[in-house]
């Protein structure tokens, strides 16, 4: 039995650390790629945000409209033909867009609190919108984005914001597809090894209870055994008789009757009757006496 417990015991951990390897793949490895991903997007945004700042702020100017000359119009006019910046604005710490890729934007404000807030600590800001949900600007994106506010800095103060719209549709279909595939694969896995862990252990149980019940059978028998012996006690060796008497010596040197002796060393009981010859010579002194 206590095999038997240390076999279920060892099959329940077997199954749970199978099972661990899907949950394993679904709460870590899913997050952790799309947080890679995500830092990956951030990176790019910043040395596209980095290179646009060193047009837009030198040490002889500030970021006012006159900075947005021509030759910042046409970096950026070949930064938005890559397919994956859907959208570029520039704000001003007030919140006054002062370039958009929608030229009908320029020149409104933002007075959302989150801007305040980034405003306010100077620090970035990244959300990931899925296509058809509200950008931070409430606005109905067309496809996966990250929107990103990045804070543009001279002499270390606040002198704008770049925000960008970073298309990822491709990026997350691919990376939906490998971790999907991943965590398929991973489940094959599993429910091989579960199953074989089961077979495994299922066969084990049997052999073990094939075995016990051998044992059992075995130890059945050596009792029988045990028991048919008790009843059986045998003389052997030579035994010293008198030749005239046929008393017996015992190991102690006492000279018993042969019927003690062997009472005493054996099972057996003795019960008295007379062979013929001496019923014969019995009857023959009996009437010599009558």
């Amino acid at each position: 039995m206590p095999k038997s417990n240390l076999l279920r015991i060892i099959l329940l951990v077997s199954v749970v650390i199978i099972i661990a390897f899907p949950l394993y793949a679904y709460m870590y490895q899913h997050p952790a790629f799309t947080a890679l991903h995500k830092e990956n997007v951030y990176a790019e945004v910043s040395r596209i945000a980095t290179y646009l700042s060193l047009l837009l702020i030198t040490e002889e100017n500030a970021l006012t409209k006159k900075a947005i000359s021509d030759l910042f119009l046409r970096q950026v006019k070949e930064i938005e033909k890559d397919q994956h910046v859907i959208k570029l604005k520039i704000f001003l710490p007030t919140g006054e867009i002062l370039y958009s890729s929608s030229p009908e934007e320029i020149g409104t404000k933002n007075q959302e609190d989150y801007f305040q807030e980034i405003v306010a600590l100077s620090k970035s800001r990244m959300k990931e919108i899925g296509k058809g949900a509200q950008s931070l600007e409430k606005q109905i994106m067309p496809a996966d984005v990250v929107e990103t506010y990045l804070p543009i800095l001279k002499n270390n103060k606040l002198v704008g914001i770049f925000e960008v719209y970073y298309n990822i549709s491709v990026e997350n279909t691919k990376l939906h597809a490998l971790l999907n595939r991943s965590s398929g694969l991973i489940f094959i896995l599993a429910f091989v090894l579960v199953t074989v862990a089961i077979l495994s252990i299922y066969r084990a149980d049997e052999y073990l209870q094939r075995r016990r019940r051998a044992e059992d059978e075995k130890e059945r028998l050596i009792s029988e055994l045990r028991g048919a012996l008790q009843d059986i006690k045998t003389l052997r060796g030579l035994l010293p008789i008198c030749a005239a008497c046929k008393k017996i010596r015992d190991d102690k040197g006492y000279w018993k009757q042969i019927e003690s002796y062997i009472r005493e060393h054996s099972e057996a009981e003795f019960t008295h009757s007379y062979c013929p010859d001496c019923y014969q010579r019995v009857m023959e002194e009996l009437d010599k006496d009558a």
